[in-house]
């Protein structure tokens, strides 16, 4: 990140000369930075920090929606009562101080390890309350610790577990590295809605309403987008299962279009020795939509489409647990031309989490102590360890 791109994430006042200091406040979590327009290294260590700023350096299609899921969950917990907040700092206390212990281990032994939370991963700090509500109170009663949590304070954790579940499932979903992301953004976020709906039954508090203000303002948009109405249309799991009544015109007419456009080929658009992908596991975030194995009529809706759009809508959609490449390498020649649109579009990784982790990868294969490793070399390597399973 150069010197200059970096300080247009700071709002930074103008009056100032180029050699002189000033605090730049972060477009993204409002921090007061110190620095100059020469000297810029404490805002690029600033903007390194967290994985979320790094993301608005990114393309859109490349960063946007587990990233844009953080602060939808961002502003929901600002809503967390000042006590609750002290709550999870008990918590996480509660996590540093049995990892610095052999006696707690001891105690502990019969139940799953406490997992510490991280800077780089919003969800990381629910997994940490999670782990330490598996544990019963009467053992965590024994452990030496001058932090303890009340029975009140354990339900209210609990409850927040159970607000936040939603959000940390959708976001495990759409930063998947080897299943089909590009369809999810919409399915999740109608069935972040969904949910938020159900929780609020039972939960009607000022967090539950700033969660629902949070989804419509900022996961909406990706409703409109033409690339994921494509991908979702294009996965055969959910089709136009998603759709209101009203909404089914308008997706066919969006793939019709697109559809016009791709040639007719006698090339087959996909490999047919390709190896069967991993399948994709199921979720309830979907239970918003109609069962999969609802027989589904041709052309649902007016609309003049194309014998292979009419021909792909007569199938009916493939269960959840299935893997949407697996159908397309099956049906790739009697639907070939949405065949070749599903290969481009359910392609496209709905986060920048899969890079992230072959940065990380990079990371340790180029260490401090191989600085002289030649690129073609360091390229070798990445291609194995990444691609290793395809070389047996």
């Amino acid at each position: 990140m150069s010197s200059k791109s970096v300080l247009e994430h700071f709002t930074v006042p103008d009056d100032f000369q180029n050699g002189n200091t000033f605090k730049g406040k972060c477009m993204h979590c409002g921090t007061l930075i110190s620095g100059s327009y020469k000297v810029t290294s404490n805002f690029v260590t600033h903007m390194k920090k967290s994985d979320l700023h790094l993301s608005d350096c990114l393309p859109k299609h490349s960063r946007c929606f587990a990233h844009t899921l953080q602060l939808v969950v961002k502003d929901g917990l600002k809503d967390c009562s000042p006590h609750l907040k002290t709550v999870i700092t008990k918590a996480s206390n509660i996590v540093s101080f049995v990892r610095k212990s052999i006696i707690a281990s001891e105690i502990l032994e019969d139940y799953k390890r406490l997992q510490a939370a991280n800077a780089t991963r919003w969800n990381s700090q629910l997994h940490m309350i999670c782990s330490v509500l598996n544990v019963p109170e009467l053992e965590l009663d024994k452990i030496d610790c001058k932090t303890k949590l009340s029975s009140y304070e354990r339900k209210l954790l609990s409850e927040l577990c159970t607000i936040l579940e939603p959000f940390d499932k959708a976001t495990v979903l759409v930063q998947g590295e080897k299943n089909v992301t590009a369809s999810l953004p919409i399915p999740v976020t109608l069935g972040l809605k969904h949910q938020l709906k159900l929780i609020s039954v039972d939960y009607n508090c000022k967090m539950i309403k700033s969660l629902k203000s949070s989804v419509e303002e900022r996961l909406f948009q990706f409703v409109e987008d033409e690339a994921y109405i494509l991908a979702s249309f294009l996965d055969p799991r959910f089709k136009t299962r998603w759709c209101e009544t009203e909404q089914i015109d308008q997706c066919l007419a969006v793939v019709k279009d697109k559809l016009s456009q791709v040639p007719t080929s006698s090339e087959p658009p996909c490999d047919q020795n390709s190896p069967p992908c991993k399948r994709a596991k199921n979720d309830d975030l979907f239970s918003f939509m109609p069962a999969p194995s609802v027989e589904r009529k041709r052309n649902p809706s007016g609309i003049s489409v194309s014998s292979e759009m009419d021909d792909y809508l007569s199938d009916n959609c493939i269960d959840m647990s299935k893997d949407p490449l697996l159908y397309w390498h099956s049906n790739c020649q009697r639907l070939p031309r949405l065949a070749k649109l599903a290969v481009q579009y359910l392609a496209i990784p709905a986060t920048s989490a899969p890079v992230e982790r072959l940065f990380s990868t990079a990371g340790k294969t180029f260490r401090p102590e191989r600085c002289r490793l030649a690129d073609g070399t360091f390229e070798k390597l990445m291609m194995v360890k990444c691609n290793g399973k395809m070389l047996k």
